[in-house]
């Protein structure tokens, strides 16, 4: 990663912004990371894979666009690295295996670190150096909490919120100390239920939160004294275990694995989330996990996880009219795909992935 990334100054929301035109889906059940040329979305393909032994199941990955590094966690290993300069042919560059357990992630390239949460009874939040991206390593962990799920840092104030589905339901670490994260403080509220995902705008210190049935918006000013401000429900269980924001548009989206399903609520107000619409496909969304958004080309990609692995894939949907999303086409990539990311959204209008 950079040391010096800068920002790019992009109406990401606009015309000129930079429109994806690759995607990367981690194959939880095929331990590598497929490339996907989306430059197209009605014509998706799979450019090239990257895997090895110590990628045993992954499941989310983060892209540093800056340096076409791909970084991820494993639910039965630790953190990888994969070069995508040339997507037809990535290379893992490097693993660390600490069989923690991890499904959910988030990076600061600024710091060389990775965050990932432990989903299970040994939980915590484990902090890795990247580097060296041929040798990365575990540096600090935090097991104050358990089961954790989604995270996001907030590179600003060097702080990582992770969701819980259970109360606690957000927990801020601060991980100013690389080698000694800690906990910084919690929130409960009943709105935040289910608790999965958590994207941040950063500029107004909000957390949106993706709960069972719906979205929740939290004031994390006061990292000690962190305030529910609205949540929404549409009424069904969703489960959704992803989230994608696109602040300067005002809205945001979540995957329904029990409805089959993808949701667009208005975030415009954090004090006042409502919902705009949803769309359903039992052939091209069931068991959908995973959201990323492209606001340059108004499009999400959804991956789904079916009951057969021949069925597992990538979905476009068109969300240019969020009153009516439809579907664009899609691309099979068998063996359970999790959490995905996308090379666009510049992280300074929707906090996306990292670009220069």
């Amino acid at each position: 990663m950079s040391n010096h990334l800068t920002r790019a100054i992009i109406s990401a929301s606009g015309a000129t912004g930079v429109k994806a035109d690759i995607a990367a889906v981690p194959l939880e059940d095929s331990s590598v990371v497929s490339f996907i040329d989306i430059s197209d979305p009605t014509n998706m393909s799979i450019l090239g894979s990257a895997g090895g032994a110590t990628m045993t199941k992954p499941f989310q990955v983060k892209l540093d666009i800056t340096n076409s590094l791909c970084y991820g966690v494993c639910e039965d290993d630790g953190v990888f690295i994969i070069d995508f300069s040339n997507p037809s042919s990535p290379s893992l560059l490097g693993a660390v295996a600490v069989q923690y357990e991890q499904k959910h992630c988030d990076i600061d390239p600024t710091r060389d670190l990775v965050f990932g949460s432990g989903f299970k009874a040994s939980g915590g939040l484990r902090v890795y150096d990247v580097s060296n991206t041929s040798s990365p390593s575990l540096t600090g962990n935090s097991t104050a909490q358990t089961t954790l799920r989604g995270n996001a840092s907030d590179r600003a104030r060097n702080y990582v919120f992770a969701a819980r589905t259970a109360s606690p339901y957000l927990v801020a670490f601060n991980v100013s100390n690389a080698s000694s994260p800690s906990q910084a403080g919690t929130f409960s509220s009943a709105s935040l239920g289910g608790a999965s995902a958590v994207k941040l705008d950063e500029d107004n210190d909000i957390a949106f939160v993706a709960i069972q049935g719906g979205i929740a918006a939290v004031d994390i000013s006061n990292v000690s004294s962190m305030s529910l401000l609205d949540s929404v429900t549409v009424g069904v269980n969703t489960s959704p275990e992803d989230i994608a924001i696109d602040l300067d548009a005002g809205i945001a989206f979540t995957p329904s694995i029990d409805q089959t399903g993808l949701y667009c609520f208005d975030i415009s107000n954090p004090s006042s989330l409502s919902l705009i619409s949803s769309f359903s496909s039992a052939t091209h969304l069931t068991g959908a996990r995973g959201v990323a958004y492209d606001p340059v080309a108004k499009v999400c990609y959804v991956s789904a996880s079916q009951a057969s692995f021949t069925l597992d894939r990538v979905t476009a949907i068109d969300c240019s009219n969020t009153s009516s999303m439809s579907y664009l086409g899609h691309v099979i990539c068998a063996r359970s795909p999790g959490r995905l990311a996308i090379n666009s959204t510049p992280r300074a209008a929707t906090n996306g992935e990292e670009i220069e």
